[in-house]
């Protein structure tokens, strides 16, 4: 059910739209406040993240941007800037990920 409201809060879907989809699923009564403890917890884990230690090197690193719907009261198409890197194992992993600027 936490994959399902996280899905529904990544996709832009307000936390009273999901508390009554997922009341209307499964047969319940969830509150927006039901819906917010759980969409802060996947907060607290990307913060974890992106304060992680990172290896002071990498022997590939690719930054690519790519443009995103993000609704702050309207949906606009911002850029998300992203860092991966690729190790001597030839394993991947994201770096860094940003919001801002323009495409170019």
């Amino acid at each position: 059910m936490e994959d399902l409201v996280v899905a529904m809060h990544q996709g832009g879907c307000f936390t009273r739209d999901i508390s009554r989809t997922v009341g209307a699923l499964i047969d319940g009564n969830y509150s927006a406040n039901w819906v917010f403890k759980i969409t802060d917890v996947v907060q607290e884990k990307a913060e974890a993240y992106r304060n992680r230690p990172i290896k002071k090197c990498y022997p590939i690193v690719f930054i690519d941007e790519a443009v995103i719907n993000i609704r702050r009261g309207s949906v606009d198409g911002e850029v998300v800037y992203i860092a991966i890197e690729i190790d001597e194992d030839g394993y991947k992993e994201v770096l860094g990920f940003w919001l801002g600027g323009s495409e170019g």
